[in-house]
């Protein structure tokens, strides 16, 4: 087991206290409205500081997308020999079950969502993401299908991952619930949708 050091822990509290202040901000005001100056000074350091931890801007509304990147790494390492969709569907249902933000469960993730869609800038890192996640599932599927089924089958398994993170965020706008409602709501998403998934990528012999 690895064991984080004292200046390690201290980085990514420094980390979750920025994307924590930048988050509050770009609720209050919007994403487009508020500056890295206006971070930082929330924040208490210097401008430099927020651009050091989070180059990006719209990263420190979308903070744990790097941390989603190294689950499915993970989540697909371990597969052995199971069918790429079905790791997938077990590892959403897995951040359901631990009513994780990567689920989309919050008090707050209705307001997220809005906060996304006003702004060209989050949507397209949005849907990068999503790129990024299907480039990884065309390896995992790389060593048993052609490059062509690679690519439709990973496309279609990442579409289907942005589909149940981002419908959940919809249905919550104006409509706050409470945590195992929201479960509930994201378990009947994930599993209908995996089963369209699966029978079309069964007609696709993939």
């Amino acid at each position: 087991m690895t064991r984080t050091t004292l200046r390690e822990r201290k980085k990514a509290e420094r980390r979750e206290l920025l994307s924590a202040v930048a988050t509050d901000l770009f609720f209050e005001r919007g994403f487009d409205a508020v500056t890295i100056a206006d971070i930082a000074e929330s924040a208490d350091v210097g401008k430099m500081t927020v651009w050091n931890y989070f180059p990006r801007k719209e990263d420190l509304l979308f903070d744990r997308f790097a941390e989603q990147i190294d689950l499915v790494t993970k989540a697909l390492a371990r597969r052995e020999g199971r069918r790429v969709s079905d790791v997938i569907r077990d590892h959403e249902l897995e951040l359901i079950e631990a009513a994780s933000p990567l689920a989309g469960i919050g008090a707050r993730v209705g307001r997220f969502w809005e906060v996304v869609a006003e702004s060209a800038v989050l949507t397209t890192r949005w849907h990068a993401h999503f790129r990024e996640l299907a480039g990884l599932l065309g390896q995992a599927y790389g060593a048993s299908l052609s490059l062509s089924q690679a690519d439709l089958a990973a496309s279609l398994v990442a579409a289907t991952m942005e589909h149940v993170q981002r419908l959940p965020l919809q249905l919550q706008l104006g409509a706050p619930t409470e945590v195992a409602e929201q479960q509930e709501t994201r378990r009947r998403i994930v599993t209908e949708a995996f089963d369209r998934l699966e029978a079309g990528l069964a007609a696709l012999c993939v």
